[in-house]
């Protein structure tokens, strides 16, 4: 029972609205460029953490062959060097990558990059400052 179209099978909603079509492949798009912003995102912020985790270690070996500056000293000076060369490639990156993203929409490079930089600093101190912040509560907690 019912009725049957011949053509219906070659009905497609796409080739009758246009709208339709726009809003599937815009959404692919969309998805494809989402993952592999969120894949770049991923495999770059591994360098810094690199850095940070290995420039200390050599530089303290690179020093302890008899300078004074580690004895005299409660902190290396490849701690800070660790940090802010960590940093500074954060930001290097994560400015390239928002340059990067600009390509898709139509905006200014470095209003895209100098964007993505701010968002990652605003991150950076906001996690900086919630560990200082747990850090005083245990240290008053445990005294």
């Amino acid at each position: 029972g019912g009725l049957k179209y011949e053509s219906y099978s070659d009905f497609s909603d796409f080739h009758q609205d246009q709208d339709r079509k726009t809003l599937a492949e815009s959404m692919s798009d969309s998805r494809l460029e989402g993952f592999f912003m969120m894949i770049s995102f991923a495999l770059f912020s591994v360098i810094p953490s690199l850095v940070y985790t290995f420039l200390p270690v050599a530089m303290n070996e690179l020093l302890a062959n008899g300078d004074a500056y580690i004895l005299n000293h409660d902190r290396p000076p490849s701690d800070s060097l660790a940090t802010s060369l960590s940093l500074g490639m954060t930001v290097f990156i994560m400015f390239l990558l928002g340059a990067w993203k600009s390509h898709f929409y139509s905006s200014n490079w470095c209003l895209f990059g100098i964007e993505t930089v701010s968002v990652l600093l605003i991150c950076v101190f906001s996690a900086y400052s919630v560990g200082l912040f747990c850090a005083s509560l245990m240290n008053s907690y445990f005294k």
